[in-house]
């Protein structure tokens, strides 16, 4: 090989591979957060089916089909009490909870009737649900503890973890559970704004993942549903801003892509190293 083209094959290596690292991007790296619709009435919980999201406000007793990106409501579905509090999809019901009541409801969403109801966890009031594929998961914000319950065991407690009075809702990505906490007091009687962060919790050894700043975190969902890998696109209620936001994460670092990087920068200094030895 001449040393010119010796020379033009090591410069395109190199640059070839700075762009790789350039594009890859850390695990560490702050979220994308989109600001989608304001919402001024406070939003007590979220859930996705694949199409809408379906969206409770505070002292409402309905139920509203929502469009997830203008946040137009396509439908209202009566609620036996204002006082909602986290929602979740199975794939199949809609699980609501009546925080006062104490009670999780099984809603169907064709007819818009509840199907039965759990108890909720705990001694106190639980504020915030997901659905793991299988399980419910519940923050109880008086008993600072998040609890894991099987719908089909008439809400039998199989576990708890640490939580926080702070809680602000839950979402499961397909992986972890992420756990919403606001920053200072909270006395649900209130107005934000307030500061905030989701907590990435890894439930197999109740460990944190990461932590992610989101301003005035309140309900969340993500853009999960059963039988999908993880998903890293949620919806948040912004109660700072009074608004609905989607927030992008970013993945785990890709170690091929560093790998290859790596090579082509290896590649690149041995044919430097050859055009200056010829």
């Amino acid at each position: 090989m001449s040393d010119r083209w010796r020379w033009l094959a090591a410069l395109l290596a190199v640059t070839t591979g700075v762009v790789v690292l350039v594009k890859t991007p850390p695990a560490a790296s702050l979220p994308r957060v989109t600001p989608l619709w304001e919402q001024r009435q406070p939003i007590s919980s979220f859930a996705w089916d694949g199409r809408s999201l379906w969206v409770t406000l505070d002292g409402e007793p309905v139920i509203c089909q929502t469009d997830p990106d203008t946040g137009a409501v396509a439908r209202r579905i009566p609620f036996v009490t204002p006082d909602t509090a986290g929602s979740a999809w199975d794939g199949r019901w809609l699980w609501q909870i009546a925080y006062k009541d104490r009670t999780i409801h099984k809603i169907d969403l064709q007819s818009g009737r509840s199907v039965g109801t759990l108890p909720t966890p705990g001694q106190g009031m639980c504020s915030g649900m997901t659905f793991d594929g299988r399980h419910l998961w519940l923050a109880n914000f008086d008993d600072a503890r998040i609890y894991e319950i099987d719908p089909a065991q008439g809400g039998k407690v199989l576990r708890t973890l640490r939580g926080l009075f702070e809680s602000a809702g839950l979402a499961w990505d397909g992986r972890h559970l992420w756990h919403g906490i606001l920053v200072g007091t909270k006395t649900h009687d209130e107005t934000p704004p307030y500061a905030g962060f989701v907590e990435e919790r890894n439930v197999a050894d109740d460990t944190t993942a990461r932590v992610v700043p989101l301003t005035g975190v309140g309900p969340g969902t993500a853009e999960w549903l059963p039988g999908q890998g993880v998903s890293r696109r949620f919806w948040w209620y912004d109660g700072h801003h009074k608004r609905v936001v989607r927030v992008e994460l970013p993945g785990d670092l890709d170690w091929t892509r560093v790998a290859s990087a790596v090579v082509l920068l290896g590649l690149g200094v041995v044919l430097a190293a050859g055009r200056g030895r010829s």
